[in-house]
């Protein structure tokens, strides 16, 4: 996926087999929330560790629900 797919608080999961997507691997088990869309990563929030946040690569993420209509050019 494409920085562009992602809006804010759309509901994503985390897909990491590798170790390489920027966030520790339990973080698939989770409900992610996208906070913000940075310059090169997503950053996502979970409700299970208020406080911490986690900006990984967005080839590593799939969205699962999204509230935000799609954009027709």
């Amino acid at each position: 996926m494409e920085l562009s797919d992602f809006r804010t608080d759309d509901q994503v999961e985390y897909d990491n087999t590798s170790g390489l997507g920027g966030a520790p691997k339990y973080l698939s088990e989770y409900n992610l929330v996208v906070e913000r869309v940075n310059r090169k990563r997503v950053r996502v929030i979970c409700k299970a560790f208020p406080g911490e946040h986690w900006d990984i690569l967005p080839e590593f993420l799939k969205i699962k629900n999204s509230y935000h209509k799609k954009e027709s050019k």
